[in-house]
């Protein structure tokens, strides 16, 4: 069944956003490698919402094979730009489900803070289990909004000027 992903308007005209992306560190994402790292070794890797590539690269340098996706032209743009020469990773701008891999083509898929946006939940999920291999891992991270621990990091990124709107 195909399903249609919605926001690729916003997320393709979206300064602020952009913004918030380019602005992320590498830090944003170490417990994500940790725990693939501690879960698998490298191998291909599918990036679901790459944005503008930075977990990517971060998983292509620990010898991960990296095809980032995004529903944003523009983030695969800025990805592509930064991140586009090195060898083990490939970006590419998607539109719908299912995506165009061969069933069983990844050994991991990462997902970071996309899933919350997304209003096609259960046919991502089974996407994602189409494309990974037997004994693959899924790796899901999305925000708390509720956790006041998580109002904290926001407020304090917004006062240190990390971040410069919510």
């Amino acid at each position: 069944k195909e399903a249609k992903l919605t926001g690729a308007e916003f997320y393709n005209s979206s300064e602020t956003y952009l913004d918030i992306l380019e602005n992320r560190n590498e830090s944003d994402f170490s417990a994500i490698l940790a725990v693939l790292r501690s879960h698998t070794a490298p191998g291909a890797t599918l990036e679901y919402g790459c944005g503008v590539g930075l977990l990517s690269m971060l998983l292509a340098k620990h010898g991960y094979t990296v095809t980032g996706v995004d529903i944003s032209e523009q983030f695969i743009n800025s990805a592509k730009r930064k991140f586009g020469a090195l060898p083990s990773v490939a970006f590419e701008v998607i539109d719908g489900l299912p995506l165009r891999f061969p069933d069983e083509s990844f050994e991991s898929i990462v997902t970071s803070s996309v899933l919350e946006h997304c209003t096609a939940v259960d046919a991502i999920l089974l996407e994602f289990r189409r494309l990974l291999r037997t004994n693959g891992i899924v790796v899901i991270e999305t925000p708390n909004m509720l956790s006041p621990l998580t109002r904290l990091k926001l407020i304090v990124d917004r006062l240190t000027g990390r971040r410069k709107t919510f």
